[in-house]
This record gives C-alpha cells, sequence and structure tokens, in this order.
C-alpha cells in the first residue's frame, strides 16, 4: 500500500483545499492590481501548501490510520494549475485543476464512508480488520486494544424501545470520542461491543483511557438527560507481535468477560443484599 494520507485527515484535507482556492481568487484579483501583490499571494499559497502536508504529516504520527491518496493528489493540482496559469498568463488552468482536485477528495469520501459505522458515528469492523491487516505488513508501534460491551443493553432496548437502543449507541460513541487520546480510535465492532485502538502508547496510558471512559460515563449518567444509564465492561490487550486479528481479538474478548462476570456478580450480590 503506497504512503498516503489517513482518511481521518479529510476535513483538513478539504480545508487546505479551500484555502488554496481563496489563494486563487485573491491572486487574480492581484493580477489586475499590480505585481508585487501577486507575489505575496503565491508566497501565502505556498504557506498554505506546506500547512496541509503538515496537518497530514501531524495526523499520521497521531493515531492508527489507513493510507489511500497521496496528499499530492489533493492539493497538487491546485497548486499547479496556479503555478501555470502565472507562468502563462491567458490560460486557464486553475479551475480545470480544481475539479480534478476536488474528484480526488470525491473518491477519498467515498473511500471513509465504507469505514465508517452510520449509528455511531465511529469506525466499523472493516476498518478494524484493515487496521490489523496493515499491521501484520509494516512494523510499526504499539498497539493496544481495549474491548467493551454495553451493561444490560438488553435491558435498554426491551424496556425503551428498540429507538432508545440506537440513542444509546449514539451517545457511547459521541462519549468513546470524547474519551480516547489523540493516539487513539474508536470502533464499533458489533451490537453494543465496540473497541478503542491505541498505537504507541503503554499500558499506563490505556488504563488512563478506560478510566476517563468510565468518568464520562458517569458524569452522563449524573446528568440523567436520557431514561436510561450507561456502564461498560472492559478488557484490554497489546497486539503481540505474533499475533493475527483472531489472537487478538481472542484476548481481548478474555479480558473484557473477566470484568462483565465482576459485574454481573456484584449486581447479584447486590440484589440478594436488598431483599435482606
Amino acid at each position: 500500500m503506497m504512503e498516503g494520507i489517513t482518511i481521518i485527515v479529510l476535513e483538513e484535507i478539504l480545508m487546505a483545499n479551500g484555502l488554496t482556492v481563496l489563494m486563487m481568487w485573491f491572486l487574480l484579483f492581484c493580477r489586475r492590481k499590480n505585481r508585487e501583490s501577486l507575489h505575496v499571494g503565491y508566497i501565502s499559497l505556498v504557506i498554505y501548501f506546506a500547512y496541509s502536508i503538515y496537518l497530514v504529516y501531524h495526523s499520521k504520527k497521531q493515531g492508527v490510520n489507513l493510507n489511500f491518496f497521496p496528499v499530492i493528489y489533493f492539493v497538487g493540482p491546485c497548486f499547479a494549475g496556479v503555478v501555470i496559469q502565472f507562468l502563462f498568463y491567458g490560460i486557464t488552468s486553475s479551475w480545470v485543476l480544481v475539479a480534478v482536485a476536488l474528484i480526488f477528495v470525491q473518491m477519498q469520501s467515498y473511500a471513509e464512508s465504507l469505514y465508517m459505522d452510520e449509528l455511531s458515528g465511529l469506525y466499523n469492523r472493516r476498518y478494524f480488520n484493515a487496521v490489523l491487516a496493515e499491521k501484520k505488513i509494516a512494523s510499526q508501534k504499539s498497539l493496544y486494544g481495549i474491548m467493551m460491551d454495553v451493561n444490560d443493553f438488553k435491558c435498554i432496548n426491551d424496556n425503551l424501545g428498540h429507538s432508545t437502543g440506537d440513542k444509546a449507541i449514539c451517545t457511547l460513541g459521541n462519549i468513546l470520542i470524547r474519551s480516547i487520546p489523540d493516539a487513539g480510535m474508536a470502533i464499533r465492532y458489533a451490537g453494543d461491543e465496540f473497541i478503542v485502538l491505541l498505537s504507541g502508547v503503554d499500558t499506563e496510558r490505556v488504563l488512563a483511557t478506560m478510566e476517563e471512559i468510565n468518568h464520562n460515563l458517569s458524569r452522563f449518567n449524573e446528568s440523567g438527560i436520557e431514561p436510561f444509564r450507561l456502564s461498560v465492561s472492559m478488557g484490554y490487550t497489546e497486539f503481540g507481535t505474533e499475533d493475527d486479528a483472531e489472537t487478538f481479538l481472542m484476548h481481548m474478548d478474555e479480558k473484557m468477560y473477566e470484568e462483565k462476570r465482576r459485574y454481573h456478580m456484584q449486581k447479584n450480590s447486590a440484589g440478594l443484599e436488598n431483599k435482606v
């Protein structure tokens, strides 16, 4: 797979392209004024181009990402169009190449939608599998996975209805997005099961992320803004050098169900105490 941008920076690419288009308008305006202003405009365009590359590089260092089209496919056509139009006055190349760049943006958008879960707003199982497949091919940083299952989710569906259950999934997705660090990626794996992938971190950071998730869940429950309460059972493991996707999932699943059993034991124990 070729070196390229990551799908989590689509908004940043769009922003950079938008700035480039604005600069084109500025350049055309400057051409009608004077040559000195035109030079200022082109210098600004180069700065925006460099900034967009920095955004991509920064995002690639932060998270667990997949590669699609090289960044040059997006900003390059816009930049080339302005240069051609500057060197060969009378040739209107800018907008043609802007259209080419926007086609690549559209292709990137379609690629991103394949990896998104519509209900939760998180990445989906397809993305998870793709990340692990790339992890086996390329030598990367450490990778930890936190698997979680919503406690008593069936009760939410049975007592409040499936539309409320969908709302609970959406709410948990928002909480996860706010809880994980920049080096993290939240995924809805299946039903009420979620996975958080953390790249380039240690065990202490993993535990801190789990604590932050529980903290934000407690804050949500205390707010009382929804008719349901949310809690999760979590377990984590590291993606070992000899692991594959199946082994990685199995280890996470085992750790998560250990916590799930403890949750049900505590719940049953509390129920017996209340009866007494």
